[in-house]
């Protein structure tokens, strides 16, 4: 992993999400994109899964936007890249490293499990 020293959610956007739910007068904004994002990202993840397995550009390049624009969205930059380059995969029907990225974005998906169970530690339960 050679991201191991940065961090696996990104400060600045936890920061612009915290200052979005005060504007938004949502206290349980951060905590409902997180439990949608759990919902989304393991199905995202298996579609993933079949496009490669099965060759399918367009579904890879569908799939991967989706996934990258999410992760982008609670700040878990390393693995929106990773999703960024599968995308780039399905754009051009180039499988040759889909494996090997897909298999990274597994392993990340587990570190941003972790760290955005963490961030619900820090975050609101009720009004």
């Amino acid at each position: 992993m050679g991201n191991a020293g940065s961090p696996v959610l990104d400060p600045d956007t936890i920061t612009e999400l915290r200052r979005a739910k005060v504007d938004y007068g949502n206290p349980l904004l951060i905590r409902q994109l997180v439990e949608i994002y759990r919902t989304n990202a393991p199905k995202r993840i298996e579609q993933l899964r079949g496009a490669i397995a099965g060759g399918d550009a367009r579904t890879l390049g569908m799939v991967a936007h989706t996934l990258k624009t999410n992760c982008a969205m609670l700040g878990a930059t390393a693995m929106a890249a990773m999703c960024a380059t599968l995308e780039e995969y399905g754009d051009q029907a180039t499988f040759d490293d889909a494996v090997a990225v897909f298999r990274r974005v597994e392993t990340e998906f587990e570190r941003v499990l972790a760290a955005l169970t963490q961030l619900l530690t820090e975050e609101p339960v009720g009004m």
